[in-house]
C-alpha cells in the first residue's frame, strides 16, 4: 500500500489538478464558455468530477451546442452534478435530434428525481423503440402519475421492458 506522502508527491510531480479546487472551478467555467469546441468538450467531460452548482448552471446552455459530443457530455455531467434548476432545460433537451443525447438527458432527469419531468418522460414512452432508460427514470422519480402508463408494460412482448417496468413500479409503490 502506498503512503499518503507518495501519493501527494506523485500528484505534484504529475501536476494532476485536484478536483474541487477553486482555481479548477474558475478554469472549467471559463472553458465551458470557450469559443473553441474542443475546449468546451473537454470542460464538459471534466466538470462531472467537481460537485459545484456554478458548473451545473454553465453546463445547461451546452445542451443546445452545435456539437453532439458536447451536448451528450453536458447531459452526462448534469446527471452527476446537476440541480433541479437545470430541469427545465433538460426537459427541453429531450427533443434533441440525437438519440444518445436524449438518453443521457433521460438519465440526468432520473438522477435529479424532479417530478416536473414526468409528463415529458411519459410522452417518450411512445416514441422510444427501446424505452428502458425512460422507464428507469420514471421509476426513480417515483411519481404516482406514472402508474397508469407503466402497469400495462408488465405484459409487453419485450422481456427487458417487462423487467424495467416491474422494477419501476416497485419503486413507485
Amino acid at each position: 500500500m502506498r503512503s499518503p506522502l507518495f501519493l501527494l508527491v506523485t500528484l505534484v510531480l504529475l501536476q494532476v489538478p485536484l478536483a474541487g479546487c477553486g482555481d479548477d472551478v474558475d478554469r472549467y467555467l471559463a472553458d465551458l464558455g470557450s469559443r473553441n469546441p474542443m475546449v468546451r468538450l473537454e470542460a464538459a467531460k471534466l466538470a462531472r468530477r467537481v460537485d459545484e452548482p456554478r458548473l451545473a448552471a454553465a453546463l445547461a446552455p451546452l445542451l443546445t451546442d452545435g456539437s453532439q459530443d458536447i451536448r451528450y457530455n453536458a447531459a452526462v455531467s448534469l446527471a452527476y452534478i446537476g440541480t433541479t434548476e437545470q430541469v427545465p432545460v433538460l426537459i427541453h433537451a429531450l427533443g434533441d435530434e440525437d438519440r444518445e443525447v436524449r438518453l443521457a438527458v433521460v438519465d440526468a432527469l432520473g438522477q435529479l428525481e424532479d417530478e416536473r419531468a414526468v409528463p415529458s418522460l411519459l410522452a417518450m414512452l411512445d416514441t422510444e423503440p427501446e424505452p428502458y432508460s425512460v422507464i428507469w427514470a420514471l421509476g426513480n422519480i417515483g411519481n404516482d402519475g406514472s402508474l397508469d402508463a407503466l402497469t400495462p408494460m408488465l405484459d409487453d412482448d419485450n422481456r427487458y421492458v417487462r423487467y424495467q417496468s416491474r422494477r419501476a413500479l416497485l419503486k413507485i409503490r
